[in-house]
């Protein structure tokens, strides 16, 4: 079975392909309530080189357990040649998500769930703070 390596937030880059910068353990917001554009890159192992076509997905929660961004790929094809004399303990992919304009009611920890071929993998967690507190 596929195993979750590792999850990173981080900074989007706002042209171009979506690329991780500035890794991130919490995720500054100008404004809370207010919408965010960062980046999720996850890594997944051990994958079924053998199968022709994965699935995939990525579902952000807040604290009380409702979705709140979400992103699934279906029919994702793996370049099986060029794993083929790899173990599959090392045979994975990396994939990246452009996560636009996700709408944070409130601060607090939000839980990132990762999917892969109708498998749960495990989940990573990130902090979201407002950086603007109105001192009314």
């Amino acid at each position: 079975m596929a195993k979750l390596e590792y999850v990173v937030f981080g900074d989007v880059q706002s042209m171009g392909p979506t690329v991780l910068n500035n890794p991130k353990l919490i995720l500054e917001v100008f404004n809370i309530p207010g919408s965010f554009s960062f980046s999720v890159i996850v890594a997944i192992s051990d994958v079924d080189v053998a199968r022709a076509q994965h699935n995939f997905e990525f579902v952000l929660k807040n604290e009380d357990n409702e979705e709140i961004s979400s992103v699934s790929g279906d029919n994702i094809e793996i370049d099986r040649d060029s794993l083929k004399n790899v173990p599959n303990e090392f045979s994975g992919f990396f994939v990246s998500l452009g996560m636009n304009n996700v709408v944070f009611q409130k601060e607090g920890v939000y839980t990132g769930y990762v999917t892969f071929d109708g498998d749960f993998l495990g989940e990573s967690r990130i902090y979201v703070m407002a950086t603007n507190h109105n001192e009314g």
